[in-house]
């Protein structure tokens, strides 16, 4: 058998930031409704670019489009003419005046880089929903309208009659946005996770290979009701299983403190201080921003699990099929696997995740029989080039809980 070598990528720091086709899309909520006097200052947009984002959400005035842009920070606008619109009795003829006169004033602005639309549309409000992205899309070229759904674990009659699949569909086909997403919330203080967190990524990518859309993940990173102060291996693990389902953005809500009772530990407390929360979202997004010259570029193929739940989790999870790369896993089960081509050169890649979010384990993979690649590389973002996997004494085939790595596979 061929010699197997693996290669890692962490962070690329910076330097990536200033070239937007090397940028990942990573949006942060919460801009606008929480500490708004801070988001009047380049320092603020400084802040949120250190930490890995690349969109601020959402902006309301100039002094904050302003202040983004001194920080090479892009910003979503909201507006009232837009947003405040009763989507359920669409008014195509009467809202185009108003959103006109919004969109024309950004119309050469490239911090701006959209319009918020609405944040979680039932069935009823999809017709109004899809008619506003449609003028966006006409009298503002070059924008994106931002509308964000349901996840699967809501009340059913958000999208009845339609099933969660319908309801993804009909966004997808009908919003002229490139991109659509979803939130999901899924740890719990008792170390329980919610049992569709999978399903989101799985109709979520079948519905965008459908449609020729990209979609977007919104991961939670403030703690509220029962869910978990947020956690380094949980942040990773939720955001890498997306991207392991092809996503092609992220979000996290909320950046900031809510200044409501219950509501702690987001990235920015109520005075405007880092918590242990913002440092472990940086390791998440700039690792993420460190991948995303090639994450950008990468065609999902396939996607499957070893061990057939998430730790914490009774979801039923699918498995490899007779075409996957790996047939199976020794030692560990919890895995999760991405298949990807790459758009321009062909090469083919992995993205691994270790779904246990409390446990470390060694990533010993068993290859399909004449699909063994003759090389296989971690790519690093700290420092580029690669190195191999368990390769003795240094035992870097090792994944800590909630880990992720992207491979490249030579053949």
């Amino acid at each position: 058998m061929k010699k197997l070598i693996l290669t890692i990528m962490l962070c690329l720091g910076a330097a990536l930031f200033a070239v937007e086709p090397n940028q990942f899309p990573i949006l942060g909520w919460g801009v606008l409704n929480y500490l708004p006097e801070h988001s009047k200052t380049p320092e603020f947009y400084e802040e949120m670019k250190e930490c890995g984002f690349t969109i601020a959400g959402f902006a309301s005035n100039d002094e904050q489009v302003a202040a983004a842009k001194q920080a090479g920070m892009q910003v979503i606008i909201w507006h009232r003419d837009i947003t405040a619109v009763d989507f359920r009795h669409p008014d195509p003829d009467g809202w185009r005046e108003k959103v006109k006169a919004v969109v024309d004033k950004y119309a050469d602005e490239p911090t701006v880089w959209g319009y918020y639309v609405k944040d979680e549309p039932e069935l009823a409000d999809m017709e109004g929903v899809a008619i506003m992205t449609q003028l966006i899309r006409e009298l503002a070229p070059g924008k994106e309208p931002y509308a964000n759904l349901y996840p699967p674990s809501a009340n059913p009659n958000h999208w009845a009659p339609l099933d969660f699949d319908g309801y993804v569909e009909k966004a997808m086909t009908e919003f002229a946005s490139k991109a659509v997403g979803y939130d999901q919330y899924v740890f719990y203080e008792d170390g329980n996770v919610r049992e569709t967190m999978q399903k989101g990524y799985k109709v979520s990518r079948e519905k965008a290979l459908a449609t020729g859309k990209d979609w977007w993940y919104c991961g939670l990173s403030i703690a509220h009701r029962t869910y978990a102060v947020p956690t380094y291996p949980q942040l990773n693990m939720a955001a890498f299983s997306a991207l392991a389902y092809g996503a092609r953005g992220l979000a996290w809500f909320t950046y900031l403190d809510t200044r409501m009772q219950g509501w702690h530990d987001a990235p920015l407390n109520a005075y405007g201080e880092r918590t242990p929360t913002w440092w472990a979202l940086k390791r998440v997004n700039r690792d993420i921003q460190g991948l995303a010259p090639i994450l950008n570029h990468l065609r999902s193929d396939r996607v499957y699990h070893f061990g057939d739940s998430v730790p914490g989790s009774a979801e039923r999870l699918h498995g490899p099929d007779a075409e996957s790369l790996l047939s199976g896993m020794l030692l560990s089960s919890h895995w999760l696997i991405g298949e990807f081509t790459h758009d321009e050169t062909g090469d083919r890649y992995l993205i691994v995740v270790n779904k246990d979010t409390t446990h470390t384990n060694e990533f010993l993979p068993q290859w399909r029989d004449g699909k063994v690649p003759a090389q296989v590389n971690y790519v690093f973002t700290v420092h580029p080039g690669e190195c191999g996997i368990n390769r003795k004494p240094n035992d870097n085939n090792i994944f800590e809980a909630g880990a992720a790595a992207l491979l490249h596979l030579h053949y």
